[in-house]
């Protein structure tokens, strides 16, 4: 028998069996998509499907320990360390609405010994979209960019501050709404957003509580009041109905009206309507007509014309029944106008025909501001657009001093505008708004590597603007590294 030496091979194995003592805690799940961002409470609800998730540790890792993530039993991924906090993105669960996701995280060695999992830290997924909807007005049935109408019969024989009659309230529909939410309706009354609440109900209608007497007599004759209403899920997507509006008919049509005005400027142009009573009859009204009276007042100025040779600068449209005065043009018959900005002025208008004068009935219709609103545009997904998120909706965030209402625009990401709305800020804080870019069209941006120059919008009722601009790259191309290892023969 020959036993000359045969070639032999080695390899070292390692037993290792010891799972590391350095925990893992999840601590926060971390909401980036929509209006209501940043933490979710524990047990909480998310419209984000990609999650953020972050935690602790109990100590620093050893050489080779990585952090494990684990939705339920099913591990995700491996978190970025940084001394002895976490953070990881859940790209990988794709959760659908209505599910419950359920996070831990344990620290793994080399040999991929993990240390126990700690208190799971879930929240539900709600991606269902919200829908608001305005139905009734002061007791009118309202359609989509419908008025009600509240009038005279309602209001009833009114003097001084309290309504003798009824006050407005505003009604309608939610859908995708859990019960008990907050409806916040907001009317601008004299330039000063005033809201009103309304909860939720089982069938997801609500109504609001009736505007207050103040509020409620200082709605003018004659103009139209804009509404709008906002609701939030409790994963924090919003509803928005701003297409209505309430009309105000509380006098005889023979009694002039001042539209609201806004304005930016000092010398603006005040506007209305007026028309007279046919002689011997109480229903019927027409055009002011040649010789007919118009005198307007205001800011201490008194412009007056005679219909058919009203001076430069006042006119009335006899098809419209309706009269303007441009304050910048026409020379006042009496008096010296005087206005400032962030005061409010009454307006006066009378017509006299045929030995009647009639006035108008409304208080307080000018308002001055001649300072343009502030806008904001958050910074756009941390100022880089990756991979995943390129194929993702993208939302837009900010603030603004304009008014409740007011339209936001965003251009600037591609060739398309981008717009929202509005909405009512926290106590003391200026208003807010979001804006969602589809998927589809992020899809589409600028290839990898380009800069997008994003510029937000507004216009207050002033009729003033302001902007504000944000830069976002498009980076979806990964790391890229090499690796090289070195093996050793162990020969005997």
């Amino acid at each position: 028998l020959n036993n000359a030496a045969v070639g032999q091979a080695t390899q070292l194995v390692v037993i290792d069996t010891t799972a590391s003592t350095t925990t893992a805690a999840v601590t926060a799940i971390n909401d980036n998509e929509g209006n209501v961002q940043g933490v979710v409470a524990t047990g909480g609800t998310t419209d984000d499907t990609t999650p953020g998730v972050s935690g602790t540790l109990s100590a620093a890792l050893a050489t080779g320990e990585t952090v494990r993530v684990y939705n339920g039993a099913t591990y995700v991924g491996d978190a970025t360390v940084n001394g002895t906090t976490w953070s990881f993105t859940d790209n990988v669960t794709n959760p659908a609405s209505g599910t419950t996701v359920s996070y831990t995280a344990r620290v793994a060695d080399k040999a991929l010994n993990q240390s126990a999992a700690g208190t799971a830290y879930t929240a539900t997924i709600n991606t269902s979209v919200p829908t608001l909807t305005i139905s009734s007005i002061a007791g009118d049935a309202v359609a989509d960019a419908g008025n009600g109408t509240y009038s005279a019969l309602e209001r009833g024989n009114t003097a001084g501050a309290t309504i003798d009659g009824t006050r407005p309230v505003v009604s309608g529909t939610s859908v995708n709404v859990e019960q008990g939410s907050t409806v916040n309706v907001v009317i601008n009354i004299a330039g000063v957003d005033k809201t009103y609440t309304a909860i939720v109900g089982a069938n997801g209608a609500w109504t609001t509580t009736a505007l207050s007497d103040a509020d409620a007599v200082a709605l003018n004759h004659g103009n139209t009041y804009a509404i709008t209403a906002l609701v939030s899920n409790t994963a924090g997507k919003q509803a928005i109905d701003h297409n209505n509006g309430m009309f105000i008919d509380i006098a005889a049509p023979d009694i002039p009206t001042v539209v609201n005005t806004f304005a930016g400027t000092t010398t603006p142009t005040l506007t209305g309507a007026a028309q007279k009573a046919v002689p011997g009859t109480s229903v019927t009204y027409i055009a002011l007509a040649t010789g007919d009276t118009l005198t307007v007042t205001v800011g201490g100025a008194t412009y007056s014309g005679t219909v058919g040779s009203l001076p430069t600068g006042m006119t009335y449209d006899a098809n419209t029944h309706t009269w303007s005065v441009n304050t910048a043009s026409v020379m006042p018959n009496s008096g010296t106008l005087t206005l400032a900005s962030g005061n409010t002025y009454d307006v006066g208008v009378t017509v006299s025909a045929g030995g009647v004068s009639q006035h108008d009935v409304s208080a307080g219709e000018l308002v001055i501001n001649t300072t343009a609103p502030t806008i904001t545009l958050d910074a756009i997904s941390g100022g880089y657009i990756n991979a995943v998120e390129k194929g993702q909706a993208l939302t837009l965030n900010g603030t603004t001093t304009a008014q409740v209402g007011a339209t936001v625009s965003v251009t600037g990401l591609d060739n398309t505008t981008y717009y929202g709305t509005a909405v009512a800020g926290a106590s003391g804080q200026p208003n807010t708004f979001v804006i969602t870019v589809p998927a589809a069209n992020v899809t589409a941006f600028s290839v990898d590597g380009s800069t997008l120059h994003a510029t937000a919008h507004v216009t207050n009722l002033f009729h003033l603007s302001g902007s504000a601009a944000q830069d976002v790259v498009v980076d979806t191309t990964g790391p890229s590294f090499s690796s090289a290892s070195a093996a050793t023969d162990v020969a005997e």
